[in-house]
């Protein structure tokens, strides 16, 4: 089912996903930026971090109108991600609200792991299509 404006819950949590990072996924990131894992050394690049943030809000939404536009995010980073780490992703809709006939929409993103230490929140903020 489509996931609309209406249909979103300020204060809900909307689900967690679980994303494995292992030897083939840091491979593929470092032919895109190499050199960038052996850098990080025992941990993992922060901007591989939020790729696997974003993989774990594409996973927890599903469908979703099209045409949703991300305006802002930000970043508070609280521990390292060691290599090879299984990670989950909680994701929640902290408000919304209909400003200049726009629907907007905040999210709280975070990626932590089994145990319960968050390394990331990212806060997102979209116009939401529909």
């Amino acid at each position: 089912m489509m996931l609309t404006f209406d249909r979103l819950q300020a204060g809900r949590a909307l689900g967690d996903a679980t994303v494995r990072v292992d030897a083939d996924c840091l491979s593929k990131w470092d032919s895109m930026f190499p050199g960038s894992i052996a850098a990080a050394g025992d941990h993992l690049p922060s901007g591989l971090v939020v790729a696997l943030m974003m993989r774990g809000y594409v996973a927890i939404l599903g469908e979703r109108p099209q045409g949703n536009v991300h305006v802002e995010q930000e970043f508070f980073w609280e521990t390292k991600v060691p290599k090879e780490s299984v990670l989950v992703v909680t994701l929640s809709c902290l408000r919304k609200e209909v400003q200049g006939g726009r629907r907007w929409v905040w999210f709280d993103n975070q990626v932590g792991n089994a145990a319960g230490v968050r390394h990331v929140r990212g806060i997102m903020k979209l116009v939401w299509a529909a």
